[in-house]
């Protein structure tokens, strides 16, 4: 009778699980769906949604494919992603520059100093987020406001041009 019991708890376990990854995949599948017309700002909504979700999947369509390896390696908890999803909520209007094969969705420099902004790259037919060149390119002072820690040499920098940047990469507005 036990060993019945404990096969049926096993299958049991076993549908859930099952149940749980097909979720998860349509859910990876909707994000790949919806990838193909999203301009880069729908790619940031998709992202806030996916931390408000809790969802730490790093293989979720929405990344390219380099974050997507470094998000494996790279463990995220629930409070680190409330307060990603509650920091972006928060960062209101944007604007977003781009190029063929590039795209930065930028944040009021001088009045939302804790809102950074978002690279993404074009992917496999669709805009991607690219949090990977994000971790190397932007750094965070004590006040958690950022800068750019690489002013040159890498594929986002054309995104930055209308800015002055002083020289611990904090940007300001010209005037």
């Amino acid at each position: 009778m036990k060993l019945v019991v404990m096969f049926l708890s096993f299958l049991v376990l076993c549908f859930s699980v099952s149940e749980n990854t097909v979720q998860a995949q349509e859910m990876a599948d909707e994000y790949a769906q919806r990838l193909a017309q999203a301009k880069p700002e729908d790619v940031l909504a998709f992202y806030l949604e996916s931390l408000e979700n809790r969802d730490v999947r790093p293989h979720l369509s929405i990344y390219t494919k380099e974050t997507r390896e470094w998000l494996e390696t790279w463990p995220v908890n629930d409070t680190q992603m409330e307060n990603e999803a509650r920091d972006l909520r928060n960062c209101g209007l944007s604007d977003t520059r781009s190029n063929e094969t590039h795209a930065v969705v930028r944040f009021h420099p001088e009045k939302q100093r804790q809102c950074a902004p978002y690279f993404f790259k074009w992917e496999d037919g669709s805009w991607r987020l690219d949090l990977f060149t994000m971790t190397k390119v932007i750094q965070f002072n004590h006040k958690n406001e950022w800068h750019l820690k690489k002013q040159e040499g890498h594929p986002y920098v054309f995104a930055f041009k209308d800015y002055v940047l002083d020289k611990n990469g904090f940007p300001f507005e010209r005037k």
